[in-house]
């Protein structure tokens, strides 16, 4: 009998190793994804100089992987400053006196079937200045 009961106690906890190990890494590949779908925003708003001239091609593009993100920050939309108001990014234009850089806000979402999302976490990046040649 008490081989019985040690098996199954050690078992159980196999089982709760193994689910929080998954866990684990369904988090951080989720988190890798989100964070190579913000510093591709970042490389189209730099390749095309601007919000302007590549928004069409970040929604293709979002479109395309199929990017559904998480909830958007409520300070930014509080605030008016996110550009965008699809595929549940932010896109913030900051003016300096050399030009302007974005700062791209993705947010990662955990959702399970019966739970739903439980865990939503922002990845931020910026982009390097934009310099406006026109003022030159």
């Amino acid at each position: 009998m008490k081989e019985a009961i040690g098996s199954t106690l050690l078992f159980k906890l196999i089982l709760i190793f193994i689910s929080i190990y998954i866990s684990i890494m369904a988090i951080g590949l989720n988190y890798a994804i989100t964070f190579r779908h913000k510093n591709q925003i970042i490389s189209l708003l730099e390749q095309f100089e601007g919000w302007d001239n590549a928004k069409e091609k970040i929604d293709t593009y979002l479109a395309e992987v199929k990017y559904y993100g998480g909830q958007y920050s409520t300070r930014s939309k509080a605030l008016g400053q996110c550009l965008n108001t699809s595929h549940g990014y932010c896109v913030e234009r900051m003016v300096t006196d050399r030009g302007e850089y974005y700062r791209v806000t993705t947010y990662m979402s955990f959702n399970m079937p019966v739970i739903g999302e439980f865990l939503s976490a922002p990845v931020t990046g910026e982009t390097n200045i934009i310099f406006n040649l026109k003022d030159l």
